[in-house]
Parts: C-alpha cells; sequence; structure tokens
C-alpha cells in the first residue's frame, strides 16, 4: 500500500463521486495530501446534480455535498494550462474513450506532478502509458486504494472499513 501522505491527488468525478454517494466526503478531505480536481470534473459534478434532480433528488443532495467542498476550497479546482499539455489533451480526446473530466484530469495530474485518482481501468491504464503517476498499477479502483489507505493508517477501523465497503456495494460499487 502506497503511503500518499503529502502527496498531490487529482480527482476525476466517479471517486468523489462514490464517496458523496455513501456521504463520506470527509474521508477525502481528510486526507494528508493536496487535493485538486479541474473545472469540467466539477462541471461533470454539477450536470449529475441536474440530471438526477428531478428522478433521483436524494443522490443529487448527496453530490451536491461534492460541489460545496470544492466551492469552500477543500479541493482545489485547476486546469491545464501549459502548451504540453494542451497537445496531451488533444492527443487524448483523439483516442475517444475519455471524458473530459478524465482528460483534464489526466492532464492536470501530469502537468503538476500528482497522482491520477479515478476509477476506470481504461483511463489507468493510458495513464500508465503517458507517464502520469497513478496510485498502483494492479488495483485500478482509488475508491479501494483509498479506503485501504484509511484502514492501513488506522484512520477508519475495521468495522468501519467493512461498513464502508458495504454502502458503496448498495451504490452499485463493484469491488
Amino acid at each position: 500500500m502506497k503511503n500518499i501522505e503529502n502527496e498531490t491527488l487529482v480527482f476525476d468525478n466517479n471517486v468523489l463521486s462514490n464517496f458523496a454517494r455513501i456521504e463520506r466526503l470527509d474521508l477525502i478531505i481528510g486526507l494528508p495530501c493536496n487535493l485538486f480536481t479541474t473545472r469540467e470534473v466539477f462541471e461533470e459534478l454539477q450536470d449529475g446534480i441536474k440530471a438526477y434532480s428531478i428522478t433521483k433528488p436524494e443522490l443529487a443532495s448527496k453530490l451536491s455535498k461534492a460541489v460545496e467542498i470544492i466551492n469552500q476550497g477543500k479541493i482545489t479546482i485547476q486546469s491545464p494550462s501549459t502548451l504540453k499539455s494542451f497537445e496531451l489533451y488533444a492527443n487524448l480526446e483523439s483516442l475517444g474513450h475519455f471524458g473530459k473530466g478524465e482528460i483534464s484530469a489526466m492532464v492536470l495530474a501530469k502537468e503538476i506532478d500528482a497522482f491520477f485518482i479515478a476509477d476506470e481501468k481504461q483511463a489507468k491504464k493510458e495513464s500508465i502509458k503517458q507517464n502520469i503517476k497513478i496510485l498502483d498499477k494492479k488495483e485500478f479502483k482509488d475508491t479501494v486504494i483509498i479506503l485501504q489507505y484509511l484502514n492501513s493508517q488506522r484512520i477508519i477501523s475495521k468495522n468501519d472499513f467493512q461498513q464502508i465497503k458495504n454502502d458503496l456495494k448498495n451504490n452499485s460499487f463493484l469491488f
């Protein structure tokens, strides 16, 4: 298990949404790390809230908590800004496999030498190809890696770890 203390993490939408769905964003903002996301990921979160506001208002309310912590500055929004980053963005976009949130988070992670935090295997494999840092080359779900880290550091107990895993499963997370 990689020690992520004092590392810089750039979040894609899915990991933030997973913790929001189980109302445990406190675990993310409590990480001893520098936390970032991008404007595109922020917009994806807002789009999700709008999409669920009528059909699943409880879910929309939970997702809105992620927007709140970003608005409070607990996760910093930053966008890629270098020419090299724009070139990488265009390259990743041309592959046609990834959304704008994923791409922007991958590119920002590379630009600021941070870890790209997501749960999509294909995005993680592409990150490896592009020399973008990821937490683990065998486990591609950072939601799981973060929970393992929290458990290993005794930030959450074994019982909490199991309860959170159950909560995630009940919210359609596949381990």
